[in-house]
């Protein structure tokens, strides 16, 4: 997966399929998923700009300190090899979705009651964050607007 993510397929709804090279990546959501798995992608692809934003700053701070906030076997040693090179911690949400080329939402999806994810809460002052550069990455919900 990582090594094939610099070159990219992108169909956004109104042109045919387009390849663009991705140099910089978002990934919206520093929690289990988002910052370990964006964690390697930084690793597998020096390469690649990676920068992992959440509005919680106490999050960010932690993935910024030598104590991170989740533990996965190996992941402490990934990160203090790509930290500082190309990947990053932000709480700068809108800075790096603006600069990205490519865009994980990796956030918690509450639910419905009948089980459908809802990502309503995208539709806001965000709205660009929902652009053919975002792809939700591994919800455990079925997603709905």
């Amino acid at each position: 997966f990582a090594v094939g993510i610099a070159r990219v397929a992108v169909a956004p709804r109104s042109s045919p399929m387009a390849v663009c090279t991705v140099k910089k990546v978002c990934c919206i959501g520093a929690g289990y998923v988002g910052g370990s798995t964006c964690s390697v992608v930084a690793y597998k692809c020096p390469e690649i700009k990676v920068t992992i934003v959440d509005v919680d700053a106490a999050k960010i701070a932690a993935w910024n300190s030598p104590d991170l906030p989740i533990y996965e076997p190996g992941l402490q040693e990934i990160v203090e090899t790509a930290r500082g090179r190309n990947l990053f911690f932000s709480a700068d949400v809108d800075s790096a979705v603006t600069e990205a080329d490519l865009i994980f939402i990796s956030v918690n999806t509450p639910t419905k009651t009948f089980g459908l994810g809802k990502v309503g809460h995208f539709r806001s002052p965000r709205d660009h964050w929902l652009t053919p550069r975002a792809l939700p990455r591994a919800s455990v919900v079925t997603l709905s607007m």
